[in-house]
């Protein structure tokens, strides 16, 4: 009860911290033109996105783990002008030393993560980089997740929550491409009355991403 109070809390400063962004209201119209002649091609507004999909992979951002910390996501989020909703599912690949408290254990553990959160677009970005197409997002989940049974001798399952910050760059009215940097947490510990196991992983993570919107 205890982590899931530590966790929900950690979700409600996250959510709040948006407040102080600022929102899309004053998004102006991305123009398309034809490099050659300078006249409009297209326009749209990110304004009237309904529902994206985003596939990232990335990893821990400790290099010398990376390779054994990394994580492949999709998100799927339904947009609207305050707060979007999120569905997330994720195969997060561990090195238990690296991410949790059993420091001299030189093993792997592999974890499938589903989830839902909020997030919230908005264009603070701007006013440091004043590219039309660039903006930030910030998203939060909390997620159930379960492991495999090959490092502990036991399958784990838990709570979790992650929190990212992105750039977005958007190269077209359907195709965005992101840069995130992600605060993972888990609370993961045995179903099996027999073995008590808890373990705890937390690691900071960057990832790429490529979005498609409709």
């Amino acid at each position: 009860m205890k982590k899931l109070s530590f966790i929900s809390t950690l979700l409600l400063l996250t959510l709040a911290s948006t407040s102080f962004a600022q929102d899309l209201t004053s998004f102006e119209d991305i123009n398309i033109t034809d490099e050659d002649y300078g006249y409009e091609l297209s326009r749209y507004n990110i304004k009237d996105d309904n529902f994206s999909l985003e596939f990232n992979y990335g990893g821990i951002t400790n290099l010398s783990e990376f390779a054994s910390t990394n994580t492949i996501s999709g998100t799927i989020t339904f947009y609207s002008e305050r707060y979007s909703l999120n569905l997330y599912g994720a195969l997060n690949t561990l090195d238990v030393a690296s991410v949790t408290q059993f420091d001299n254990l030189d093993a792997s553990l592999s974890v499938y993560s589903v989830g839902a959160g909020l997030s919230r677009r908005s264009i603070l970005i701007n006013d440091f980089i004043n590219i039309k197409s660039i903006y930030d997002e910030i998203q939060a989940h909390l997620t159930y997740n379960i492991s495999d049974s090959e490092a502990f001798g036991t399958e784990l399952s838990g709570i979790g929550f992650n929190a990212s910050y992105g750039l977005i760059y958007r190269a077209s009215s359907g195709l965005h491409f992101s840069a995130r940097f992600i605060y993972n947490l888990m609370a993961l510990e045995s179903s099996d009355e027999t073995i008590t196991t808890e373990a705890s992983a937390s690691w900071v993570s960057a990832q790429l991403g490529v979005g498609f919107i409709f």
